[in-house]
């Protein structure tokens, strides 16, 4: 199970009660699983790691589509909600969010739970992995054209004890090198959870 400061059922509050529903970098598959398991949508979902991909679909059931948030294989204003949690900060923010606003239609919500850093961000931008850690101010400013923020939940003191779980287990951050590490820790993330409305 996928360790998050944002919980599924967090998320899950935020949809529109029925309805067309994306995932945008679904992993593994551990949201999406949660999320057909309440049949309440009708789910579609994309990861551009063809083996989480493989597993995103044996774990959920639902047929996920091997592609990036920056060029999504799906027709305009296909969806009523769209969810990204913890992918934002990895993908290209200028291709990202109009790919975002195209397939979302005219009142689509976007759930976007991500890292944020509390401090001056330049320093990030020396990373090639974490360098679309925004902070709040910024993070806001791509979201601007087409849509109107609904809420913020900001989740950091969840994100703390997640990262003081994954030190005790020995598990710290695999998928980032010592490098980037030491910059996320100067950059002291934050994790916040935004829900837009597309005009």
């Amino acid at each position: 199970m996928k360790l998050s400061p944002c919980s599924a059922e967090t998320i899950e509050k935020h949809l529109p009660q029925t309805g067309a529903v994306l995932e945008i970098g679904c992993g593994s598959g551990d949201l999406l699983a949660n999320l057909a398991h309440l049949g309440r949508w009708s789910l579609s979902a994309c990861e551009p790691d063809p083996a989480r991909a493989a597993s995103a679909r044996v774990q959920s059931g639902v047929d996920v589509l091997e592609s990036a948030a920056e060029s999504l294989p799906f027709t305009d204003g296909s969806f009523d909600a769209a969810i990204m949690e913890c992918v934002f900060s990895l993908c290209r923010t200028k291709f990202t969010v109009p790919e975002l606003a195209r397939v979302l239609r005219p009142g689509g919500i976007a759930v976007i739970a991500d890292l944020y850093t509390e401090n001056d961000s330049l320093r990030l931008r020396e990373s090639p992995q974490i360098k679309n850690i925004y902070n709040l101010k910024e993070m806001e400013s791509f979201f601007l054209s087409g849509f109107q923020l609904k809420s913020f939940e900001d989740h950091t003191q969840a994100l703390r004890a997640m990262f003081a779980q994954m030190l005790m287990q020995g598990s710290f951050c695999d998928c980032i090198g010592e490098k980037d590490r030491n910059l996320l820790r100067a950059a002291k993330p934050g994790y916040g959870l935004w829900i837009w409305t597309k005009h």
